[in-house]
C-alpha cells in the first residue's frame, strides 16, 4: 500500500468522524478521536518524500479535497465550543451577581440631574 493511499484512507476516516455531530456528553471523546486521527495523518505525511509517483496523484487530490472539508468542519466545531464557553462564563457571572447582589455598584441614590 502506498503512502498516498494510506494518507487518503486516514483522511477519509477523519472526514467521516468530523462530519458526525457528537452527543453533548460525548464531545471530549469525539475531540480525542479527531486528535488521534490527526496525529496518525501527521505521521504518514512526515514519512512521505517530496516527489510523488504519478500513480498517487488521484489519491493526493482526493485527500486534499477531503482535507478542505475537514478543515471547515473543525472550524465550525471550534466556534461552537467557543460559544459554549462564552455562554458558560455569562451564566456563571449572572449566578455570582444573583448570589452577591451587593458587590456591584448601586444605582440607588445616584443623581441624574446637574447643578445649576
Amino acid at each position: 500500500m502506498s503512502k498516498a493511499y494510506e494518507l487518503l484512507r486516514i483522511t477519509e476516516r477523519l472526514y467521516d468522524h468530523a462530519v458526525k455531530n457528537p452527543a453533548p456528553g460525548d464531545r471530549d471523546d469525539h475531540i480525542n478521536q479527531i486528535e488521534t486521527l490527526l496525529k496518525e495523518r501527521e505521521m504518514v505525511l512526515s514519512t512521505m518524500s517530496g516527489t510523488v509517483p504519478e500513480a498517487d496523484g488521484p489519491f493526493l487530490k482526493k485527500a486534499a479535497e477531503l482535507n478542505t472539508a475537514v478543515d471547515a468542519r473543525l472550524k465550525e466545531e471550534m466556534s461552537a465550543i467557543k460559544m459554549d464557553i462564552n455562554r458558560l462564563k455569562k451564566k456563571r457571572e449572572t449566578g455570582r451577581r444573583y448570589e452577591n447582589s451587593y458587590s456591584a455598584p448601586s444605582v440607588d441614590g445616584a443623581f441624574i440631574d446637574r447643578r445649576n
